[in-house]
């Protein structure tokens, strides 16, 4: 009777198993594609090719200390403050941050051609809140808002762990803006650059309907 109920619990710990296994596989596979869509939209020109992008102010990317705020659970929540820098003449940045989550480090892309950038901010596992960082990715892409960098970048975010799957809207901002209080405010109720328009009405990621916790 013993070995029989060793033998049952064996089976069901397999069977848990293999369907944690099948679950990260799934999640894996969703989060490839999710980066490969966010490259090929880094590099989609305009559709009207004889309309060239063109900056309102400085052409030359930021470095430094940044800070901006994301939504989730119908709230904004901060990023805190963290760094971007760009790392060569083909717009790899890099940087890395902390906040209410974890510590985190920052890798992607910035298109100079058309003022859109895509990373991914990676938690450093065993830092910040132990019951929200997984040492997991979020993906972000996101276009300059009036092709300034004064007002900053404003896009989407994604996510997807074994214990939850979520998408929002983000917006960050270079904190050497001298008058950063009132771009803020009016980045948030302007109209935003066509490039920012288009990211914001076509197909985000993938369809909506996958990301449920």
């Amino acid at each position: 009777k013993r070995e029989m109920v060793s033998m049952c619990l064996l089976c069901l710990y397999v069977q848990i198993e293999k369907e944690k296994w099948l679950v990260r596989e799934k999640n894996e596979k969703e989060k490839r594609l999710v980066r490969e869509k966010n490259m090929q939209w880094l590099f989609e020109m305009a559709s009207d090719q004889d309309t060239k992008f063109q900056y309102n102010g400085q052409d030359k990317f930021p470095s430094g200390a940044w800070a901006g705020y994301y939504k989730q659970y119908g709230r904004e929540h901060s990023l805190g403050e963290f760094t971007l820098e760009t790392t060569d003449v083909d717009g790899h940045i890099k940087g890395l941050g902390i906040d209410d989550i974890g510590q985190y480090n920052i890798s992607g892309r910035y298109n100079f051609e058309n003022g859109r950038m895509v990373f991914t901010k990676s938690y450093i596992p065993g830092t910040g809140d132990s019951e929200e960082n997984f040492g997991h990715d979020v993906e972000y892409r996101g276009a300059l808002i009036q092709n300034s960098f004064s007002y900053g970048f404003r896009g989407s975010w994604y996510v997807r762990t074994f214990h939850y799957g979520g998408i929002g809207d983000y917006q960050i901002w270079p904190m050497n803006c001298l008058e950063r209080d009132v771009v803020i405010e009016h980045a948030r109720s302007s109209v935003t650059s066509s490039i920012l328009t288009a990211t914001e009405t076509s197909p985000l990621f993938v369809s909506k309907g996958s990301y449920q916790s």
